[in-house]
């Protein structure tokens, strides 16, 4: 839960969330609105992140993580334990 000073961060997150309803194979289609703004072209990432998903153009996670490994990892990876 966002602290209520965020609150303009949420609605901005949170204001684009659309339902969805899936087919009969049990898949869903993102809306073409949420994939431009995630530039999905063809393929998409799926990652799970403990209690949410997200969904990435591959391209843009992988240029993501290297930049989140060229900064190093954040002090509370210290503690971090499987």
């Amino acid at each position: 839960m966002l602290p209520y000073s965020a609150r303009g961060l949420q609605r901005l997150l949170l204001g684009s969330a659309i339902d969805v309803e899936l087919d009969g194979a049990g898949r869903m289609l993102v809306p073409t609105g949420l994939r431009e703004d995630a530039r999905l072209a063809r393929e998409a990432t799926l990652i799970g992140m403990g209690t949410h998903f997200e969904l990435w153009e591959p391209e843009l996670l992988r240029e993501h993580e290297q930049r989140d490994l060229a900064n190093g990892l954040p002090e509370a990876a210290a503690s971090f334990s499987f």
